[in-house]
Parts: structure tokens; C-alpha cells; sequence
């Protein structure tokens, strides 16, 4: 006689059902919310300073400067995470205003 249709089936992981695979594939899933999600939420933990919208939020000392501070825009990045210019590209002069005229 066939088993009752409401009698509950036991699930194996058997080599024939597929459990390496699904094992296989909840391990490659933990490692990548280790890797990925782990140093993301650890960075929004440790901010750096700067809230992208307020040039005054970045901490930086700007009595005496050069140039009013009405001129100063937030990169929105906040101020560790620009990157440094190591070998900016130099320009001529003439080059210069022929590029900002395009």
C-alpha cells in the first residue's frame, strides 16, 4: 500500500539528492557575505569625516585661505576616501583654454 499522501517525507542530502551541491553552495554563499558584507558595514562603523553635503564637516582648517569659503562644494566623498593625484597629466596653457572651450 503507497504511503498516505499527508505522511511528511524525510529530505536527505544524499550524493543522489544533490547535498554536495547544496552544501557546497550554502558554504560559497557564507564566504562571500564574510568577505564582501563583513568589511562594509565595518566601514560605516568607522566612518571617516565628512558627510558629503558640508565642506565644514571634513575637519579641515580653513582660516586663512586663499579663496572665500562660499567657493568651498563637498566632493560628496568623504575626505579618506579620494584618491591622490601621484602623477597628474600637465597641460599647456594654450591646451588648457582649448579644452575648456569644448
Amino acid at each position: 500500500m503507497p504511503d498516505a499522501p499527508d505522511t511528511p517525507q524525510k529530505l536527505t542530502l544524499t550524493s543522489g539528492a544533490g547535498g554536495p551541491v547544496l552544501i557546497a553552495t550554502g558554504l560559497f554563499a557564507l564566504f562571500l557575505i564574510v568577505y564582501f558584507v563583513a568589511p562594509a558595514l565595518s566601514r560605516v562603523k568607522n566612518r571617516p569625516p565628512g558627510d558629503g553635503s558640508d565642506p565644514a564637516t571634513y575637519g579641515f582648517v580653513l582660516d586663512g585661505a586663499a579663496l572665500d569659503e562660499e567657493y568651498l562644494v563637498a566632493a560628496q566623498l568623504h575626505r579618506d576616501l579620494v584618491r591622490s593625484l601621484d602623477a597628474p597629466e600637465k597641460m599647456e596653457g594654450t591646451a588648457v583654454v582649448a579644452f575648456n572651450r569644448k
